[in-house]
């Protein structure tokens, strides 16, 4: 539980990387398979000190780094898997072993960086974390579609109560976690931008709004599971998202994607 609960401060932590990784994970996906691309210059991967408590996740401005960690962070990183996906064929030591991971760019992508969009930056960030599965695992995989449980976003009894943006109001999403929830901050977001935050439901997401691209300027408050306890189990995403923002998830059949792994070793030393 503690693991989940990095993963989600990271999600929150990085708004436009999140948002883009939904968006591919909707369904353009780079194929699992996909040929050579950019890669980072430097890579660390080492098993986690035993005893370590610690654990974090970070996206850095010339790279990545992970501490005390499972490679299935890593993986979901880099194939933005949403909580609603399953994993086929992942080895068990890839859920239980903690790594410690860094890795690097070269100082000219870091300054091209500082110049790029945060959604680009984390699209490349993803390539080169798929580039070095690849190279230090052997990972290959590739995507399925099956039928299985989904939630459906309707207009909840009572209507949408997000207010709509102002014609021409610039994009923008702030974010951030602490120990008892998240919040999120949104101006001119869309519908899709609200199911790139619901992931804590556990399903893939439908939109049956029927709101399309209309623009909202709205603010959510939630406690994600991993953070709940009996004490305190603060807002679910179900209740927030109810009540917050007049929206609702039916529980429903629809296609779900897998991740089939197709090989996968231990990383190479150093």
């Amino acid at each position: 539980m503690r693991r989940q609960g990095v993963a989600a401060v990271l999600v929150i932590a990085s708004v436009c990387g999140a948002s883009a990784a939904w968006g591919q994970a909707q369904g353009n996906s780079p194929a699992a398979g996909s040929g050579p691309g950019p890669a980072y210059e430097v890579v660390s991967i080492k098993p986690t000190r035993a005893g370590t408590a610690s654990a974090s996740v970070q996206t850095l401005p010339d790279g990545y780094r992970s501490l005390n960690m499972p490679l299935t962070n890593l993986i979901v990183s880099a194939w933005a898997v949403g909580p609603w996906m399953e994993f086929s064929g992942l080895p068990e030591w890839a859920r239980s072993d903690a790594y410690d991971i860094e890795a690097k760019v070269d100082d000219a992508t870091a300054e091209a960086w500082k110049k790029m969009p945060p959604d680009a930056v984390w699209k490349q960030q993803q390539a080169m974390m798929r580039a070095l599965l690849a190279e230090r695992c052997g990972f290959a995989a590739h995507w399925e579609t099956k039928e299985g449980p989904v939630y459906d976003l309707v207009i909840a009894k009572g209507g949408v109560k997000m207010k709509e943006a102002a014609p021409g109001e610039a994009s923008g999403m702030t974010g951030s976690g602490g120990a008892k929830g998240q919040h999120l901050s949104a101006h001119a977001a869309t519908v899709a931008d609200v199911m790139g935050f619901a992931g804590d439901a556990g399903r893939k997401i439908i939109d049956r709004t029927g709101l399309g691209g209309k623009k909202f300027d709205f603010a959510l408050d939630w406690t994600p599971d991993a953070m709940q306890s009996a004490e305190d189990p603060g807002v679910s995403i179900f209740t927030a998202l109810e009540e917050q923002l007049g929206l609702k998830l039916a529980p429903a059949r629809g296609p779900v994607e897998t991740l089939v792994i197709d090989h996968m070793e231990r990383p190479t030393a150093n």
